[in-house]
Parts: C-alpha cells; sequence; structure tokens
C-alpha cells in the first residue's frame, strides 16, 4: 500500500492530488454510486459520522474522533444520486447519537424521501437510548422507518456494564425489542458470547432463553469480543495476559479464540465452531420463527417480517444466506485458536513471485510465540496508550 489514510473518505483527494495532480480533483466530492452495480437494490447513505458512546471493544473508541452530523442537505445530495430502491440503510455508527434537532431534520428528509416513493422503506443503527422514548419510535416509523439495528450484545447487565455499554442496563431489553415490534419496528441486533469471561453453560442457557422467547428477534450474528489493537478492551486483555501467544492480526475474527477462556480451550473452541451455525438448535430455531411470525404478522408488513426472520438463516445457514456462490470452494482445516489457526489462502500467492517478497506473504503478529507483542506493532501500540492525566500519575507515585 502506498497511502495509508485514517482520516475520513475524503482524504483520498488529498492522495489524488499528490499521486496523479490536483487537476484530477473533482471540485464536489461526489461518490458515483450509479457504477456500483453490486449494490443492486439496497441503496446506502450517511447522516452521521462516528459515536457518541465509548464501548471498550468498539473500533470507534480506538480511533476516539468527536461525532458529527452531515446536515440534511448533503443527505439530500446523497438521496438524490441514489435513486429508487427497494430499501435504503443509513451507514451511520449511530442514527441517534447527535444533537434531537439534527436528528429530526435528518428524519424529516427521509419521510420526503419515502413519501415520494423513492424507497418503500428504510433502516438504520441506533444505540439503545434512542428506545428510551416512545415518541423516538413513533417518529422514525411515521417517516417509513421499517427495521433499526442495535448492539444488544448481552442480556446480562453486568457484561454490559463491564463493557461500557451502560445505555443497554437502563431498560430490559427484551421490553425494548417488543416495543419496537408492536409499534411496527423490525428490531435487529446482534450477540456476544464471551468464553473468556463467562462459562460455557452460562453462553448456553442465554442461548436457549432467547430460542425460547418468540417475543424477540433471533440475532443476526454470534460474535466473540475481539481484541482490536488499541481499543481500551485490547489494552485491558493485553495488561491481564489475557491474549493467547501466536495471535496473528488475521486472527481477529468471530471464529477464532484469541484469549484465554473460562472453560478449557479445546472445550470453548468447539463450542464456538458449533455455536456459530447454532448446529443442534436447528428444530428450536424453525418453532421460534413459527412463533414469532404469529405473534406479529399484524403488526409488520411482509418484507418486515421476511428482514425479522432473516437473523436465523443468517446464522444457520450462513453461506446460503449470503454468499451460496462460495459453497464448495476450498478451505483450509481450521482449529478455531489463534495460536494454532494455519493462515489461510489469502497468504497464498495467485502466482509465483520473487523470494525477496516472501516477507510480503507473512501474517503480522498481534502476540508472538513468546507472548510479547509484534515487533512490528509494539512501537504504534504503546504510542496509542491512552495515558492517565499527570496529576492523577503523581499521586499514585505518592
Amino acid at each position: 500500500m502506498d497511502y495509508a489514510c485514517l482520516g475520513d473518505v475524503e482524504e483520498i483527494q488529498e492522495v489524488i492530488a499528490e499521486a496523479f495532480g490536483p487537476e484530477y480533483v473533482a471540485e464536489e466530492f461526489c461518490p458515483r454510486l450509479d457504477l456500483h452495480s453490486w449494490i443492486g437494490r439496497v441503496g446506502y447513505v450517511e447522516s452521521t459520522r462516528n459515536c457518541n458512546f465509548a464501548c471498550s471493544f468498539c473500533t470507534l473508541s480506538a480511533e476516539r474522533r468527536g461525532y458529527k452530523t452531515l446536515g440534511k442537505e448533503e443527505l439530500r445530495r446523497q438521496f438524490d444520486r441514489l435513486g429508487k430502491r427497494w430499501i435504503t440503510i443509513f451507514l451511520d455508527n449511530n442514527f441517534y447519537g447527535g444533537d434531537r434537532d439534527s436528528f429530526k431534520e435528518c428524519v424529516e428528509v427521509a419521510g420526503e424521501m419515502w413519501k415520494a416513493g423513492r424507497m418503500p422503506g428504510w433502516g438504520a443503527l441506533v444505540t439503545n437510548d434512542f428506545f428510551f422514548k416512545k415518541s423516538n419510535v413513533e417518529l422514525v416509523r411515521e417517516a417509513g422507518c421499517i427495521t433499526l439495528f442495535t448492539g444488544v450484545e448481552s442480556f446480562d447487565d453486568t457484561w454490559n456494564a463491564r463493557h461500557n455499554k451502560r445505555q443497554n442496563t437502563v431498560k430490559p431489553q427484551v421490553e425494548i425489542i417488543q416495543g419496537a415490534l408492536k409499534a411496527g419496528i423490525v428490531f435487529m441486533s446482534g450477540l456476544m458470547i464471551d468464553l473468556s469471561t463467562r462459562t460455557i453453560a452460562a453462553v448456553r442457557r442465554e442461548i436457549e432463553v432467547i430460542l425460547d422467547t418468540p417475543e424477540i428477534t433471533l440475532p443476526t450474528y454470534l460474535s466473540i469480543p475481539i481484541p482490536i489493537p488499541v481499543t481500551p478492551y485490547f489494552y485491558e486483555c493485553l495488561d491481564d495476559d489475557r491474549i493467547l501467544p501466536g495471535t496473528k492480526i488475521r486472527d481477529l475474527d468471530s471464529p477464532t479464540l484469541c484469549l484465554r477462556t473460562v472453560d478449557p480451550q479445546p472445550e470453548a473452541a468447539a463450542f464456538l465452531k458449533s455455536i456459530q451455525t447454532l448446529a443442534g438448535y436447528g428444530s428450536r430455531v424453525v418453532r421460534h420463527s413459527r412463533a414469532f411470525a404469529t405473534r406479529y404478522r399484524k403488526h409488520v408488513t411482509r418484507d418486515q417480517m421476511i428482514i425479522g426472520l432473516s437473523g436465523g438463516a443468517l446464522i444457520v445457514a450462513p453461506l446460503l444466506a449470503t454468499g451460496p456462490k462460495r459453497i464448495g470452494q476450498r478451505r483450509i482445516r481450521r482449529t478455531h485458536v489463534s495460536t494454532t489457526e494455519p493462515v489461510d489462502l489469502f497468504y497464498d500467492p495467485a502466482f509465483r513471485v520473487d523470494a525477496r517478497f516472501m516477507s510480503y506473504f507473512r501474517p503480522t503478529m498481534l502476540i508472538d510465540s513468546r507472548g510479547r507483542i509484534g515487533d512490528h506493532i509494539a512501537e504504534d501500540v504503546e504510542a496509542a496508550r491512552p495515558r492517565a492525566p499527570e496529576r492523577l500519575v503523581q499521586l499514585a507515585a505518592g
């Protein structure tokens, strides 16, 4: 890579000017969405950037950028470039995180486009505090919103508080989900499987309770907490020696254990592998989906019901739901443990290359085999570590 852009997407203009000359930079930053044939019938817009919360495991907490709104005129320009779509998704990290006037302006613009027939509905990502006011749900529903995604993460308030997701502990999450669905908004969410602080039995009980509660939607994914470099969670895991030796940056994904587990590691790895697709729970997923459809068929439309039932499909048959063309492709034999996980096919050159490029196809180590920070990232990791205020350091030193 010749350039590493750490700012917003508009930084590409500086790269273009330096690489090709200022005459190649457009006067107005205007993405050509009409060239994105792969997007299909789904459209994407953004009204805000970043987030006003700081969850310990979130990449946004590592970036430490302030929340900002783009304004309703910019949003209108995006809709104009987008054209007519089946559904439009707001790419905002938190659609509700700014001041309430800006939020209402964005909802107003979305409502205008919906009433003009530009889309039959739209969706966005919000944090739990959005649902504290019933008027918020009613406002977006009247403007054409059909689905909202939020990070439930866990139904265990202690776990949420530990990771600075205190907004998830104010109101019972089952109550929030039910309220949204009855108001005509499909509630989508994800679930964290933290095997580093919870037993397999505890996680299994939580999943089974969800499967036995047709009043709520099933999560669209099951993920493990990932110690993404320079997040608060990363430094917590690093200082507590919880990251497994031999962990590669490439291992920082949902189906790979990279932290020490409460239960024996082989058992935790086997559970993680099976629970990714809810193996053994297929019949309960079907029962949940049937009961959910019966309960909410009068509250949501047909398209909304399809969205609401998609969580089970995304978990039980992820490739069939999202990438059927990849079924049957060659794969490596996995261990699901970072220490022993082999590198995948991305590290195999597509054609013969000179030996001097061999290092290009070696993974970057997060923690080496001796349990130390990888040489290539050690300096950056320490430079980005949050520092305590000088006064606190002096008091701690006596």
